[in-house]
């Protein structure tokens, strides 16, 4: 099991880089000029709001400008490009991760359960954990799985660590364990040794996983 780390670079939302070993994948929201010197190794876009000026991302204009747009942005990059969905982006539950993927097959997205869902969804969240991971841990086009706790802010989750919120945690492992994919990277935040812990020994068994780059 590769363990990659996540770096951000503000508080609340998704950005910075993760990171394995040497390799570093950036990430990236395409509301910010168009970088032609992507890094090699890839980058990974955030499918959530890139332009205000088009509405709420999920509309037909925003989206369609989206999709034009980060294919625009593989383009000019000569590694891996991954989707990162976002509640309420143009990319953000299953059915929408799998439609932008299975148009790009070059494209990988990230499983990232706290950016996917909204406070509402906490009361039934081992429900909504089982379609997520049903659906979409079973993809040949996942890239990787966040594994983190989370916290409310108002009309979103917040990444937190392990710890934070004990039933979604314990769900989280419980369903991503289910998929049975150890050869699947798994993104943990910088410093979140808890989760570290309870991955290699709840979801894959003590002593089977290892930190090292994707595969």
């Amino acid at each position: 099991m590769a363990i990659w780390h996540w770096c951000s670079k503000l508080s609340g939302g998704v950005n910075g880089a993760v990171h394995a070993g040497e390799r570093r994948m950036p990430i990236v929201n395409l509301g910010n000029p168009l970088d032609t010197a992507a890094p090699p190794e890839g980058v990974i876009v955030v499918g959530g709001v890139w332009s205000e000026d088009l509405g709420p991302a999920w509309m037909p204009t925003a989206r369609a400008a989206f999709m034009d747009r980060a294919d625009r942005h593989a383009a000019a990059v000569k590694g891996e490009c991954w989707v990162w969905p976002l509640a309420g982006g143009a990319v953000a539950d299953a059915p929408s991760v799998l439609s932008f993927v299975r148009a790009r097959p070059r494209w990988k997205f990230v499983l990232d359960p706290v950016s996917m869902m909204v406070p509402r969804l906490l009361e039934r969240a081992g429900d909504h954990l089982r379609r997520m991971f049903e659906v979409l841990g079973t993809s040949e086009q996942l890239g990787a799985v966040v594994v983190s706790s989370c916290a409310v802010d108002g009309d979103r989750l917040l990444h937190r660590e392990f710890g934070g919120h004990e039933a979604f945690d314990r769900e989280v492992l419980r369903w991503w364990g289910a998929c049975g994919r150890p050869e699947i990277p798994v993104i943990l935040l910088e410093g979140d040794t808890r989760a570290d812990e309870a991955l290699r020994s709840v979801v894959w068994g003590s002593g089977n996983g290892e930190d090292a780059g994707a595969a």
